[in-house]
C-alpha cells in the first residue's frame, strides 16, 4: 500500500504540524514473515526492527509424517510449531520452518550482530496458532502437555 511506497522511497510526508524527511519516524511491523529464508536477505540487510511470526501448534500425527513439509521438524513425537500463518498442510513441496529453527537462526554467528546491536532493538511478535476444529482442546491434560514442553 501507499505506506510501503513511502518508505521504499523515502518521501516527506506532511501531516498537520508534523513533517517527517525521514523513515525514521515511522515505525511499522512485518506480518506472518514466516518464511527464514528470506530474512537474511530483505530483513537483516534493511535493518527492519518489527516483525510477526505465527506458531502453529501442530499434533504429532502431523510432525510425524514422512511429507517434505514437515522435513526439518525435531522431536515429532512431542509436537511442533510450524511457522505458518493457516493451517499447516502435507503436500507441500518445501519444508515448512519451525520454532527451532526461528531460534537458530537467532542464534547464528553470522547474524549476531543483528540480534546484538546496541543501536537497534529488534522485536519478534510470536503469533500461536491452535487449529482446534482438527485437533483436541489444546489445553487437555494430553496436548496441553505437549506444547508447554
Amino acid at each position: 500500500g501507499i505506506c510501503l511506497k513511502i518508505i521504499c522511497f523515502r518521501y516527506a510526508i506532511v501531516l498537520p504540524l508534523t513533517v517527517f524527511t525521514s523513515i525514521s519516524g515511522i515505525s511499522y511491523q512485518i506480518h506472518s514473515y514466516n518464511d527464514l529464508r528470506e530474512w537474511p536477505s530483505i530483513m537483516l540487510k534493511e535493518g527492519h526492527e518489527w516483525l510477526k511470526t505465527d506458531f502453529n501448534f501442530q499434533l504429532p500425527s502431523f510432525c510425524n509424517s514422512t511429507s517434505s513439509a514437515t522435513s526439518r521438524v525435531q522431536n515429532p513425537e512431542e509436537g511442533c510449531f510450524i511457522l505458518n500463518h493457516d493451517t499447516p498442510i502435507l503436500n507441500r513441496q518445501t519444508a515448512y520452518n519451525t520454532s527451532d529453527d526461528l531460534l537458530n537462526l537467532i542464534m547464528d554467528p553470522l547474524y549476531k550482530y543483528w540480534f546484538t546491536n546496541p543501536n537497534q532493538t529488534v522485536y519478534i511478535a510470536l503469533c500461536f496458532k491452535f487449529d482446534i476444529s482438527s485437533h483436541a482442546d489444546v489445553c487437555d491434560n494430553n496436548t496441553g502437555l505437549l506444547w508447554r514442553r
